[in-house]
């Protein structure tokens, strides 16, 4: 209609304007236009839950308006390094959903090197700072996924819409899956390796102080989840000289509900919780700025920017 397609365009106007913010390149009168935008690329869609926006997005019939309204509310503003469980017991829609999720922490990273890093994890880890392939979609499961070389892409094009953006990455993520057993350690064991190779690594994490992990939770090399990530923190020390602030999102199953998951992390420093509910994926996604990451977050990004 006229109005979705008025709306697409101010909401296409609204991203431009935001990048130039984002880039520190928008002038007064760009600020001003942007307040202007972002009224009237507003979609007033009713309450609309994240699980329904979810489930939509699995469904391949979402409403694009009502998504991109949806995104306007996130709120993320920090350098992260996302990271993806791409263990066996990941496949399907756990993959599904971490691949949207990466795709929402990716675009509204506000540093242009952290949204084009994007990490996986099994019994080892792979890194990528673009996208060389993607993944043909199959008719059922029994057929085999193709995988197509295409040209070097960044992950995120901030001139097109989330559900674009989402549509690529989600497409390069199954592109790679790998599958397999679940080491929390092979993220600090892997960037060792990377740093060894080339020291400038090493610099560059500590502008990631903060390390968003997208996985179902089973982070069990060693006798207990606890003391699995207490390996993973004390290697990061040794490796890199801090420990990160760990966002650990759990997508247990398709939806886990099971919030008593929490207390195996119980006594770790630098680390956050988000169980697999919906209703508090969505208030992490939307009132960040209300949570105490920041006390772990600025003095980290403070020293690493003093020290440039």
């Amino acid at each position: 209609t006229e109005w979705e397609k008025f709306k697409e365009a101010k909401q296409a106007e609204q991203r431009v304007l935001e990048e130039k913010v984002r880039q520190g390149q928008a002038t007064e009168e760009d600020k001003i236009k942007l307040q202007k935008v972002k009224k009237e690329a507003k979609v007033n869609v009713g309450a609309t839950s994240f699980n329904e926006i979810y489930d939509q997005i699995c469904a391949g019939n979402i409403d694009k308006l009502k998504l991109e309204s949806f995104m306007t509310k996130v709120n993320l503003p920090y350098n992260s390094l996302v990271i993806i469980d791409d263990s066996g017991s990941m496949s399907g829609a756990p993959f599904n959903f971490a691949s949207f999720l990466a795709s929402v922490c990716l675009v509204k990273n506000p540093d242009d090197d952290g949204r084009n890093l994007l990490g996986f994890f099994n019994s080892r880890s792979h890194w990528y700072s673009y996208m060389d392939c993607m993944a043909s979609e199959t008719p059922n499961r029994i057929m085999r996924r193709q995988v197509v070389r295409v040209e070097e892409t960044p992950f995120v094009n901030p001139n097109k819409s989330f559900y674009e953006n989402y549509l690529r990455i989600r497409s390069f993520c199954k592109s790679v899956f790998e599958g397999g057993g679940t080491n929390i350690s092979a993220i600090p064991e892997g960037l060792h390796k990377a740093c060894q190779n080339n020291p400038a690594i090493l610099d560059a994490l500590k502008s990631y102080p903060v390390w968003t992990i997208i996985s179902d939770g089973e982070w069990n090399n060693l006798s207990s989840p606890k003391a699995s990530l207490n390996d993973f923190m004390r290697k990061c020390e040794n490796y890199f000289g801090f420990k990160p602030y760990i966002v650990a999102i759990d997508i247990a199953g398709r939806w886990g509900f099971n919030t008593a998951r929490a207390e195996q992390f119980s006594g770790i420093d630098n680390f956050i919780y988000i169980p697999s509910n919906p209703a508090q994926i969505e208030q992490f996604l939307t009132n960040f700025k209300d949570m105490d990451i920041f006390d772990a977050y600025t003095p980290l990004q403070s020293l690493y920017r003093s020290n440039r």
